[in-house]
């Protein structure tokens, strides 16, 4: 297969129809191999648009929009799982209830830390992440 070197660009950005396609593919699950077949380039052409800009910005917002997409399901859902997971709990299922512990971090070791509190160490680690940024894009321009 070959690149469509007449495909051209779509308006809403600069990723060309068979760009735009690939970035639905992949953002719903499909493989390289089947998103190459499927807009008729070579899965070497897929994998370059993967290490592009303007390509990795259009996938991730479709990722994005898929995720919040089924998190509006899922929300939805929520009612309904509660009452499953509670029902399931009353009657006595034990993983049911260590599952839900888990969930809420409840268990020792299991706790998602929550963050700084104090705002001035928090704005001191953000120019310090800033900083380190800064210098990673300087090296990165060196070639090092």
């Amino acid at each position: 297969m070959s690149q469509n070197t007449t495909d051209s660009a779509t308006a809403d950005h600069s990723l060309t129809t068979n760009q735009s396609l690939a970035v639905r593919r992949i953002a719903s699950g499909d493989s390289i191999a089947d998103t190459a077949r499927l807009t008729g380039v070579h899965r070497s052409t897929v994998h370059r648009w993967l290490n592009e800009p303007e390509f990795m910005a259009e996938l991730n917002v479709a990722r994005s929009e898929l995720q919040q997409h089924a998190d509006a399901q899922l929300l939805n859902l929520i009612g309904k799982a509660i009452s499953q997971v509670a029902a399931a709990i009353e009657g006595g299922d034990t993983s049911a209830a260590i599952a839900v512990l888990k969930g809420m971090g409840l268990l020792p070791g299991e706790r998602t830390p929550i963050g700084l509190i104090d705002a001035e160490r928090i704005s001191a680690h953000q120019q310090a992440q800033s900083a380190r940024n800064r210098w990673e894009d300087e090296v990165a321009g060196l070639g090092i």
